[in-house]
């Protein structure tokens, strides 16, 4: 079976197409305080790898930040 440049062109941008809505996909997941890949008992804060029931100092050096069933939970007190 043969098929024309045409029909295979178009084959050849659909897989990009695929791979690069799969690329997105991954990094919007991994955007979202999980790690993609990873077991649900890890967490990602500002790209530092945070294991389950880990607490760690926020950002704003006021607040603290720990990993709960894979999702990072900080507390919201204002800085003095």
């Amino acid at each position: 079976m043969t098929i024309d440049r045409k029909a295979y062109n178009r084959i050849m941008w659909l897989m990009v197409v695929i791979m690069i809505i799969s690329v997105i996909s991954i990094a919007l997941k991994s955007r979202n305080g999980k790690v993609a890949g990873e077991s649900d008992n890890r967490c990602n804060y500002e790209g530092r790898i945070i294991k389950e029931g880990e607490t760690i100092k926020s950002a704003d050096g006021c607040n603290s930040c720990g990993c709960e069933g894979g999702e990072m939970v900080c507390t919201l007190r204002a800085c003095e």
